[in-house]
């Protein structure tokens, strides 16, 4: 009984649950509003960072190249 309950609202929670029900313009524009806010946010710290970086003199070490940090990605 309790497991027909949980599966029932893990149905209704989530954003996967319009793609059952065939809309998925409206589910398409769910997950675009969700990415839209997370870019915003990225877009903001990385405004940010690049105001500090303008201010501190360059002598700070570069960052690793980007092949080095795509490797623990690619282990997950």
């Amino acid at each position: 009984m309790t497991t027909t309950t949980t599966l029932r609202c893990r149905r209704q929670g989530g954003g996967g649950e319009d793609f059952v029900q065939g809309n998925k313009k409206r589910a398409l524009k769910r997950v675009m509003e969700r990415y839209r806010k997370e870019l915003n946010m990225w877009e903001s710290l990385f405004s940010t960072f690049a105001d500090m970086k303008s201010k501190i003199p360059s002598t700070l070490p570069s960052p690793p190249p980007p092949s080095r940090r795509r490797h623990p990605i690619r282990r997950f």
